[in-house]
């Protein structure tokens, strides 16, 4: 198994612009409110044609929305990393795959993680959104995601997403709609 320390990171705080302002403890960077902070989220086909899609369930042991549904993976540039070398990165390490991904929007958000009403902490991000192509099977970490990856065609998925919001992440929910734009803008 894979030990990632991921408690022990240190994520990049920044701005609008994606501007560093500082740098906070991971844990740090997400209780409260949240400090805005530089993440990235990466989906994983298994083809150029954009069917398949690997999913994973989030780790129950995950403070912020555990055993939720989610793209393949996800998490956070050190300090002085790129996106991309970090999606990298984080691909052998999360999944055990080694991938080029490739941007397709940067995007912020915030989401309060509240279950029974009560906020444990939450997402201020500053997302880089990426897709990457393997014919290669995942092997998740079983730190970070419960049980095996699922693969999916992407037409299943939506509709799914569609009756069953609750169960997803909410950067997920936002990612669907982006990814699908980039799709559609990549087949013209």
């Amino acid at each position: 198994m894979r030990d990632t320390n991921v408690e022990l990171e240190t994520l990049v705080l920044v701005d609008n612009e994606d501007n560093q302002i500082g740098t906070a403890e991971k844990w740090d960077a997400h209780k409260g409110l949240g400090k805005m902070h530089r993440a990235f989220s990466v989906w994983v086909f298994t083809d150029d044609s954009y069917k398949d899609v690997w999913m994973q369930v989030r780790g129950e042991k995950k403070p912020l929305w555990p055993g939720y549904y989610s793209n393949s993976y996800c998490s956070h540039p050190r300090e002085g990393e790129s996106y991309e070398g970090a999606a990298r990165r984080r691909g052998v390490e999360e999944i055990g795959l080694i991938v080029d991904p490739k941007m397709v929007i940067k995007f912020s958000y915030h989401a309060s993680y509240k279950p029974n009403g009560k906020r444990v902490g939450s997402e201020n991000e500053l997302c880089a959104l990426m897709i990457a192509v393997t014919p290669d099977q995942p092997t998740p970490n079983a730190l970070e995601i419960d049980g095996d990856m699922i693969k999916i065609p992407l037409d299943e998925l939506r509709k799914d997403m569609n009756r069953n919001q609750e169960k997803y992440t909410p950067w997920f929910l936002m990612e669907m709609f982006k990814i699908d734009d980039y799709l559609r803008d990549l087949k013209k």
